[in-house]
C-alpha cells in the first residue's frame, strides 16, 4: 500500500525506450516514464544478488538496462501495479490525441472534433463513449452497413468506418496528431 505522506519515497520511476513498445518511428515520443511501488520492484528483483533495498538501489544505479525495464513494465502492467505512466517527447515533437468524426452524405462533407488532449486515457475513454453511443443509435443512417473497424489502442489509434455503395460514409476515429514544439515535455 502506498503511504501518501511519503508518496515519492514509496515509488520508483523508470524509463523505457519507445522502441520496446512500438516499431513506429513516428510514434511521437522517445521514452515511456512509469512508476511502480518500491516494494513491488524489490519483490520483482529479489534474487541471490539483490537481497536488500540497498542492493536494489545499487543495481538500479549501476546495472539496470532497458531490457530489464521492459520485462518489469510488461509484468507490472499485467498485474495492475503501474502507478502512473507518461510519454516523454523529444525536443521537437509532441503528440496529442484527437477524437472526432467525419461524415459524407451525398455531396455534403463535414468533420467534427469531440476532444483534443495530451492524455491518451482521456481520449480513449471519449472514443469508447462515442462508439457506444453510435452503436446504440437506431436512427443512424448507415446502420445496415457492416462497419470496418480498426483498433490499436497501444499505438494510439482506433477507427470505425461505415460506407455504402453510393460513397456516403461515416467515420469515428481516435488518432495521434503530432505537433512541433520546443523543450522536453512530460505530459
Amino acid at each position: 500500500m502506498i503511504n501518501h505522506e511519503n508518496l515519492y519515497d514509496d515509488l520508483k520511476v523508470l524509463f523505457l525506450s519507445s522502441g520496446y513498445l512500438t516499431e513506429d518511428e513516428s510514434c511521437g515520443y522517445d521514452e515511456l516514464m512509469f512508476a511502480v511501488r518500491k516494494d513491488y520492484l524489490f519483490a520483482y528483483l529479489k534474487s541471490d544478488e539483490i537481497k536488500t533495498l540497498e542492493d536494489m538501489e545499487k543495481w538500479l544505479r549501476e546495472e539496470y538496462t532497458s531490457d530489464d525495464t521492459y520485462g518489469l513494465y510488461q509484468q507490472a502492467k499485467q498485474e495492475g501495479e503501474i502507478v502512473f505512466e507518461k510519454r516523454v517527447w523529444n525536443n521537437r515533437r509532441a503528440v496529442f490525441y484527437e477524437v472526432g468524426e467525419g461524415l459524407r452524405d451525398g455531396l455534403e462533407e463535414e468533420e467534427k472534433i469531440y476532444i483534443r488532449t495530451f492524455d491518451y486515457d482521456t481520449a480513449k475513454q471519449a472514443f469508447e463513449v462515442e462508439r457506444d453511443r453510435l452503436l446504440e443509435d437506431d436512427s443512424f443512417f448507415l446502420k445496415d452497413e457492416e462497419p470496418d473497424a480498426e483498433q490499436s489502442f497501444d499505438f494510439g489509434y482506433a477507427k470505425i468506418r461505415y460506407e455504402n455503395d453510393d460513397g456516403d460514409f461515416y467515420e469515428l476515429y481516435l488518432r495521434q496528431v503530432e505537433v512541433e514544439e520546443e523543450g522536453r515535455n512530460y505530459k
